[in-house]
């Protein structure tokens, strides 16, 4: 009977050790996850932030970078620094997440390992030192983070519909309404459709009418043009905008009067053209006088001059003037 009771007690003492190293002092890590918003659209980013408050001697391995968040891409990843206060510690990681597909999603929970070093025999060093060099002294567990919902809206801000009964559609006595409006509805559309098609048809085998274009003269819209820039000319004050669009008034002349010079040329590519074209050798002399005199008011910031811009206006208004 002696024997029994000290094996009883023996058993008491050991269960109760157990326990209390199983919970040293109260919970050992505390978790909390949230988003900074809970509705957003297809490919916007959201903040996803973890934290962790815990005692001093927990040490807790909080997730990195590479972790699978289901539908979530993981675009950055951002680690908080520990925050001490008293004897808790709090520390944290933050994850930018986006989404490409509409719907109602979840974050899914992760866990977090950690390990309880409180009532141990710690060595002299830190916890960091003691982990580092193997130590198995602490209580490992693992908690889980929530899992956090978000709504993705399109793109055009729509809700997202919501999940169809595919059991009720299979009544027939609740949903012969629903089938007859649906009915309805197919019969409308392809009346339309049938009405569509046969007006198209019609209009395809009417005959066309033969488009006629009018093109204007390039002297005249060159001329007209030129008699607008003038008009800007108050007080005969020339400025850069002056030279830059008489240079763009002679481009667009020489472009629709002459079919090898186009507007896509370079100053240089343009009077080489010129010179090797019989019909325009004759007013390339003064063409290229105001082309590149334009592009260096332009582009290489020489000063305007009132009494050379007179002199190029009567220029390009003869040139103008030579093919009307």
């Amino acid at each position: 009977m002696g024997k029994k009771a000290i094996s009883l007690v023996y058993l008491i003492t050991l269960s109760l050790l157990f326990w209390t190293e199983e919970a040293p002092g109260g919970k050992a890590l505390t978790l909390s996850a949230r988003v900074d918003k809970r509705t957003i659209r297809v490919g916007d980013e959201v903040l996803y932030e973890i934290r962790a408050t815990h005692p001093s001697d927990v040490l807790v391995t909080l997730p990195g970078e590479g972790i699978d968040f289901g539908p979530f891409e993981a675009k950055r990843y951002r680690p908080l620094p520990r925050r001490s206060g008293g004897e808790e510690v709090t520390e944290g990681v933050d994850f930018f997440l986006t989404i490409f597909k509409p719907g109602v999603w979840q974050i899914p929970p992760l866990d977090i390992p950690y390990t309880d070093y409180r009532k141990r025999a710690l060595p002299e060093s830190s916890v960091e030192e003691a982990l580092s060099a193997g130590s198995s002294l602490g209580m490992r567990g693992i908690e889980k983070t929530e899992p956090v919902e978000i709504t993705v809206q399109s793109l055009l801000g729509e809700e997202p519909s919501a999940p169809m009964d595919i059991q009720k559609l299979r009544t027939p006595e609740r949903n012969k309404g629903l089938r007859v409006i649906f009915k309805t509805f197919a019969l409308l559309l392809l009346s339309i459709g049938v009405v569509c098609i046969g007006i198209y048809g019609i209009i395809r085998l009417m005959p066309k009418p033969i488009a006629r274009i009018s093109r204007e003269d390039p002297s005249n819209a060159a001329l007209r043009a030129l008699a607008e820039l003038k008009k800007k000319m108050t007080g005969g004050t020339v400025t850069v905008m002056h030279y830059k669009e008489l240079s763009k008034t002679l481009r667009d002349y020489l472009a629709k009067q002459y079919d090898p010079l186009t507007l896509h040329l370079t100053t240089t590519e343009l009077l080489e053209r010129m010179v090797n074209y019989p019909p325009c050798r004759s007013i390339t002399d003064k063409a290229q006088e105001i082309l590149r005199i334009s592009d260096l008011v332009k582009f290489s910031d020489r000063p305007v001059d009132s009494e050379e811009f007179t002199t190029f206006l009567k220029s390009a208004e003869e040139i103008f003037s030579s093919s009307s």
